[in-house]
């Protein structure tokens, strides 16, 4: 006969993305004397196990599945989940053993393992309404580090290169049209990039044109960018791997003190190889201008900088980026403080610059990519979580990848 408790609805988060690039911590525990790989998903209310995963650790155990009108959703799925049964078994840890429930689904999307049974397991540890603290320390930064924090600085050493498909046919595009009631803060902006040596102008004809596109920000400025879909077409990618938060949660094990570094315009402080500049120029109302440093709107822009300051950081203890955010990270302050020093020498020895405002210095947690790490471990950030739990549920394909962008 089913089972009771059918009928509240039970929530998986994660189950929809299981199948793609994972989000949320993986790690392996031990269910019915088999080693199974599992998702930590602290916004699930139930354990779940897939077709695979049951059929191994039930095979010759007399394990019974037991029937359930029990409705289980993924988020933002107005259709309950395939389920196949409910299951009661063991599931254990080095540390900790107990017996949990886990409903089993059709299908081979992963397994997930509950909030309750996370914490059980002493796998997930959840600080409410925690506050961020300085932890005391003589100074925030050593004040030899001042230059750091002004300008726009310039990695010395190396340049970044754009591989250019030459099969590919350039093409200049026309001009588009900038309002007039904007072109005198356009004009402004073009200035303040030539003098921070980030564009210049062109003379003689070009291959690639590319338009400008203006957009207005709340300061009353406003912010160019370059439409390069056209000349992406061009440019071949690196496929350098970007880390992910899992990448990080291993390495940052045991700290418990963290600073948190935002480098200044990140991608103009990495000047464009000469040979590659061509193909950034772009039309105004004044002539033609091309980018003497990477910028956003090329499709290669993100790997390229996060494996230089990847090289850049090589070798260095308690540290990591993603691309132009850098984590520094001890298992006290002293290593920390070390820590913090040999990055910011580095930093300063290669002519970086850093954006105070966003920097956090010598803190008991950090923010980093829309989670918060601590000495207690890994915790989601609560403003994202709400975000995903107020958000209206899917309607069509562009609305989920909207979704999961906010995941």
């Amino acid at each position: 006969s089913p089972t009771d408790s059918d009928s509240e609805p039970d929530y998986a988060f994660t189950i929809a993305n299981l199948s793609g690039t994972p989000t949320s911590p993986k790690c392996h525990v031990n269910i019915a004397g088999h080693s199974v790989s599992v998702m930590i998903d602290s916004g699930a209310s139930v354990n779940i196990l897939d077709d695979a995963t049951f059929n191994k650790i039930t095979r010759n155990k007399g394990i019974s599945l037991e029937q359930t009108n029990h409705k289980i959703y993924s988020y933002g799925s107005l259709r309950p989940l395939p389920l196949k049964g409910v299951i009661k078994t063991n599931i254990s840890t080095d540390s900790k053993h107990l017996s949990a429930q886990f409903h089993v689904v059709h299908g081979n999307s992963g397994n997930l393992l509950s909030y309750t049974t996370a914490c059980q397991l002493n796998l997930l540890k959840v600080t409410i309404n925690s506050t961020t603290n300085h932890i005391p320390s003589t100074n925030q930064y050593p004040p030899e580090f001042e230059c750091l924090f002004s300008g726009i600085g310039k990695l010395t050493g190396k340049t970044g290169k754009l591989h250019i498909d030459p099969d590919v046919s350039p093409k200049q595009q026309p001009h588009r049209r900038i309002p007039f009631h904007v072109r005198s803060d356009v004009e402004k902006e073009l200035k303040r990039l030539e003098e921070l040596d980030i564009i210049e102008k062109v003379d003689g004809p070009t291959p690639w044109i590319s338009p400008i596109v203006v957009v207005p920000k709340k300061s009353g400025e406003v912010r160019i960018s370059i439409d390069m879909r056209e000349a992406n077409q061009a440019v071949k990618r690196e496929k350098h791997l970007m880390p992910t938060i899992d990448d990080l949660v291993a390495d940052l094990n045991g700290a418990a003190v963290f600073t948190t570094l935002d480098l200044s315009s990140g991608y103009h402080q990495l000047e464009l190889a000469e040979e590659s500049r061509h193909i950034t120029t772009f039309s105004t109302h004044l002539g033609l201008r091309r980018y003497k440093r990477l910028l956003f709107g090329i499709n290669a822009a993100s790997e390229i900088f996060q494996n230089t300051i990847e090289e850049l950081l090589t070798g260095l203890p308690g540290c990591k980026n993603i691309s132009d955010d850098i984590i520094v990270f001890g298992k006290d302050q002293a290593t920390h403080d070390a820590n913090l020093r040999q990055v910011l020498e580095r930093l300063k020895s290669h002519n970086l610059r850093l954006n105070k405002e966003k920097c956090h210095f010598s803190k008991s947690e950090a923010m980093f990519y829309g989670h918060i790490f601590s000495a207690e471990g890994l915790r989601p950030d609560h403003k994202k979580v709400e975000a995903i739990q107020n958000a209206t549920p899917p309607r069509s394909s562009s609305e989920v990848k909207s979704l999961l962008g906010m995941a």
